[in-house]
């Protein structure tokens, strides 16, 4: 089985967690609905790993949009938190670690490394800005 298959089941975490919070804003709410299509697109895309195909970039065009919307959420409607925010910077950095290492080799083990990181984080990250 593919890893980074596997690691788009983190996005499911979240999703649970929300369930389980029963307090819904629309913000969050959008949120959790892009979660869901992040994870149906990156279990389409990883399952099937060819590089600039449609799925990839709808799954690339979805991504950002929803951490735009967690960025919204962030700034805005939630308290500072010093764990979040340090989660958002490691994002940005597992992103640009993930973008560099698939432009170098595409699949290579340092990508499925950075971006099962991502998966991993990024989850954890919607968890503790949703609760």
């Amino acid at each position: 089985m593919k890893p980074l298959f596997l690691t788009s089941f983190f996005f499911l975490i979240p999703v649970y967690s929300y369930i389980l919070n029963q307090k819904y804003s629309l913000l969050e709410t959008i949120i959790i609905i892009s979660l869901i299509c992040n994870f149906i697109l990156s279990c389409f895309f990883w399952y099937d790993t060819q590089k600039n195909t449609l799925i990839h970039k709808i799954d690339a065009f979805m991504a950002r949009i929803t951490f735009i919307f967690i960025f919204i959420n962030l700034i805005f409607f939630k308290e500072f938190n010093y764990l979040t925010y340090s989660l958002i910077v490691e994002l940005l950095a597992l992103i640009y670690s993930s973008h560099i290492t698939s432009t170098l080799k595409w699949y290579s083990e340092d990508h499925i490394f950075y971006h099962g990181l991502f998966h991993f984080l990024g989850a954890l990250t919607c968890t503790f800005i949703l609760l």
